[in-house]
């Protein structure tokens, strides 16, 4: 609260919760994780130039992150899609042999 209430950052905010959250739950791994992640975002924009747009290129770098997770998950999905597709066309084949086991009933006219 004491960093919302200063002004700071965003990005120093999130870094700073992300090691208590770290701290609090015993993850190390965790809190490495996600700092690497903010930093495929935030890493280098303090040092860069004053004249260069920061919120646009974090902005962008975003973006990046977001497209690169919609295509991995793009990925996952159609492969879990093709998975269904093949056990729906094992059951329907399943389906047809025990339907093809079963006597024909004769309709009486």
């Amino acid at each position: 609260m004491q960093q919302l209430e200063q002004g700071n950052a965003p990005e120093t905010i999130l870094y700073t919760a992300l090691r208590a959250i770290g701290i609090l739950t015993h993850d190390e791994q965790w809190t490495e994780a996600g700092k690497q992640t903010l930093d495929k975002v935030y890493a280098d924009l303090a040092q860069q130039s004053f004249l260069t747009d920061n919120a646009a290129i974090a902005a962008h770098r975003l973006e990046q992150m977001q497209t690169d997770y919609n295509d991995k998950l793009r990925r996952q999905l159609t492969r879990n899609l093709n998975g269904y597709r093949r056990i729906e066309k094992t059951l329907q084949e399943a389906l047809q042999a025990v339907n093809a086991l079963e006597p024909q009933e004769e309709i009486l006219t």
